[in-house]
């Protein structure tokens, strides 16, 4: 898991507040309340959500991501791996719609 996995399976996008900038990432469960650092325990979150939150438990600090934290689809790792389609490649993938 990195960082920016993370990110890319929450489309890059803080999932306390929607903000698209200066992202860290969460624990939801904080590590130091017995939480995990797995795919189902950590969020995308900006650093001003991720101060505001702190070393609280979700419903301590009344905030609640947008959605559960999940592994991610395999395709993220691609998306990490390869984040540009090489112009070769544009001839033999479909045209979006």
């Amino acid at each position: 898991m990195t960082r920016r996995a993370v990110f890319a399976r929450d489309d890059w996008t803080c999932q306390y507040c929607g903000s698209r900038s200066d992202l860290t990432v969460d624990h939801v469960i904080p590590r130091s309340k017995g939480g995990s650092s797995e795919w189902e325990n950590i969020v995308a979150c900006c650093s001003t959500c991720n101060r505001r939150k702190a070393d609280r438990l979700p419903h301590q600090a009344r905030m609640f991501p947008r959605h559960s934290p999940r592994p991610p689809h395999p395709s993220v790792f691609i998306q990490v791996a390869c984040p540009r389609i090489p112009d070769s490649w544009q001839a033999w993938l479909p045209q979006a719609a």
